[in-house]
């Protein structure tokens, strides 16, 4: 068989293609000293994996590198998980890294972080998936050991914070090989808790501090899904603060420790009491200013139906009454004073124009037994009674025959 001719690119593709169609090269880890191990203003990661007869060059892109929790050293023992793929540029193999552990971490790190990946990958780790915790609970579910000290502060930090809240608790093993089990099996009683029985606020995870070992039941696959599933918020305290569990990145809350737990399941009683006590204060405030408010506009409404209440109104009438009567009286007082000021120049000017001030001369006046006043002796005949009016009286008299007196 002739062998067939290929050109360095051609050859190089052809290696790369059988490269990255070989499964178990695609998904690997490789355990080796760090050498040659440089960070370039790309971002990226170089470095070279060593033992003792063969090395292999690696490289970690600089979206991996942001997300790595350490930096590794040259002289560090590590395992690497990525894919074998090749460097077509200078025609060599290389390992394209998307993990790494130090080797101190041990085989339980790597499936920690191998099962985190896939989870993350998954969505159960989403922000958009955490339920808001209860502002008031009033029935909560904890999940630990009867025995753990983790339950007396939990319970003792419910007690002090929140006394009114009740407690359910559902026991279940927190370490060793049956712990995963009973926590699902813890998860699922309260539940059916909550739907059959009576709601549950939320439910707390908890249990004290330990070896990686020992918290190992809560990076249980089934565990974490259980808790993602979960209606109920969860409350996660597992270990201590630079404790981490699967449980706690699924979990819609992480607090450090079993009695942050409590503290973050509940409100403080006293501060609840400082927030009433001001808000009474401030509704109070506003009560009283609103009271004065309408207080006020009560006043001017009473005025002003005062000022309109028909007695006032009637008296007010009486009043004016009173003065117009006043000031006619003074005006008809005035007038009569003018009308007898002229009734007394007219009666002056009268009596000075009256024949009875003639009499008072020495003068007197004839007048016939009808009043009429005589001026003329044609107006009488002879023998006829007349009367003399002088100014000391009157008397009686009779025309005489005798010589007409006249012009």
């Amino acid at each position: 068989m002739e062998p067939l001719l290929y050109s360095v690119s051609e050859i190089t593709d052809h290696i790369t293609a059988r490269l990255r169609s070989d499964e178990n090269l695609q998904h690997v880890w490789i355990q080796g000293e760090v050498s040659s191990l440089s960070r370039p203003a790309s971002g990226h990661m170089y470095l070279t994996l060593k033992d003792a007869a063969a090395q292999i060059s690696c490289v970690m892109w600089r979206s991996q590198v942001a997300r790595l929790p350490w930096w590794p050293e040259s002289g560090d023992e590590i395992q690497a998980l990525g894919r074998i793929d090749v460097y077509r540029t200078r025609g060599q193999y290389q390992f394209v890294m998307t993990h790494l552990v130090p080797v101190g971490a041990g085989t339980l790190q790597m499936q920690f972080d191998r099962l985190k990946q896939k989870l993350e990958q998954e969505g159960l780790f989403h922000p958009e998936a955490k339920k808001p915790l209860p502002q008031f609970p009033v029935r909560l579910g904890v999940i630990t050991s009867r025995e753990a000290d983790a339950l007396r502060d939990v319970l003792r930090t419910l007690q002090k914070r929140w006394p009114v809240v009740e407690v359910v608790l559902f026991p279940s093993l927190v370490q060793g090989e049956g712990a995963p089990r009973q926590l699902v099996q813890a998860l699922r009683e309260a539940r059916k808790c909550h739907d059959q029985q009576e709601s549950l606020d939320a439910i707390l995870m908890v249990r004290g501090g330990g070896s990686a070992e020992d918290l190992w039941a809560f990076n249980d696959e089934q565990v974490v899904r259980e808790v993602f599933d979960c209606p109920i918020p969860v409350i996660s305290g597992v270990g201590h603060e630079t404790d981490f569990t699967l449980v706690d990145f699924v979990a819609d809350h992480r607090a450090s420790t079993p009695t942050m737990a409590a503290a973050d399941a509940v409100p403080e009683q006293q501060e609840i009491r400082d927030m009433i006590s001001a808000m009474r204060a401030s509704l109070q405030n506003r009560v009283a200013l609103q009271v004065q408010g309408h207080h006020r506009l009560l006043d001017q409404m009473t005025i002003r139906l005062q000022n309109s209440h028909p007695e006032r109104i009637l008296v007010q009438r009486g009043q004016d009454l009173d003065s117009l009567t006043t000031r006619l009286q003074h005006a008809a007082a005035r007038v009569q004073e003018q009308r007898h000021a002229q009734l007394t120049t007219a009666t002056a000017r009268l009596e000075s124009l009256s024949p009875f001030r003639v009499l008072e001369r020495g003068y007197s006046m004839v007048r016939k037994v009808d009043g009429t006043v005589v001026t003329s002796p044609d107006q009488t005949v002879i023998q006829e009674k007349l009367e003399v009016l002088s100014q000391h009286g009157s008397y009686w008299v009779s025309r005489q025959a005798g010589r007409e007196s006249g012009p």
